[in-house]
């Protein structure tokens, strides 16, 4: 597939769609802005105090957080990890170029997995939760978006073909 070389010069704007995805879809979070601009997110790691909301027991009393809980959180959240490794490497063997929408199934991942959660109604993740994983997702993805994109370029380039 050759592309015009306008088109081959350019590089995707990865920074600002991921961010401006992440704006738009946690549009009612305060303190959306304020976390984009944190660059470092090597790692993701459950802040329970943080990322869970324990129910209540009955009206005054709130459920305590047991070791089968944190194993179930722990579960969710290392199945959300591997579908989207997994959705990385079905991308990168489509051999395409990078696209905006490769972001927003990372936000469905997450989606879908939470709401597949047997929690068994004793707590929910949290809003901080979702946030916090899209964008540790989203910064490791960026990464791999970029490397696409390159490759993409270099073998569709029309100088390859003309060597």
């Amino acid at each position: 597939m050759c592309l015009p070389m306008s088109l081959m010069s350019q590089s995707p704007a990865l920074s600002s769609d991921s961010e401006n995805i992440l704006l738009e879809y946690f549009k009612k979070e305060k303190t959306i802005v304020q976390r984009l601009k944190i660059k470092s997110r090597e790692t993701f790691k459950i802040k329970y105090g943080k990322h869970i909301q324990m129910k209540k027991e009955h009206v005054v009393f709130t459920k305590s957080l047991k070791p089968h809980h944190k194993l179930s959180m722990d579960v969710t959240t290392n199945n959300i990890l591997y579908k989207f490794t997994e959705t990385l490497k079905n991308i990168w063997k489509q051999k395409r170029d990078y696209s905006q929408n490769y972001f927003h199934e990372i936000l469905r991942i997450i989606e879908n997995e939470l709401k597949s959660e047997p929690c068994e109604g004793d707590y929910t993740f949290t809003k901080d939760y979702i946030i916090d994983l899209s964008l540790y997702l989203f910064q490791r993805a960026s990464k791999d978006f970029r490397k696409m994109h390159e490759a993409f370029k270099s073998a569709n380039d029309p100088v390859n073909y003309l060597e």
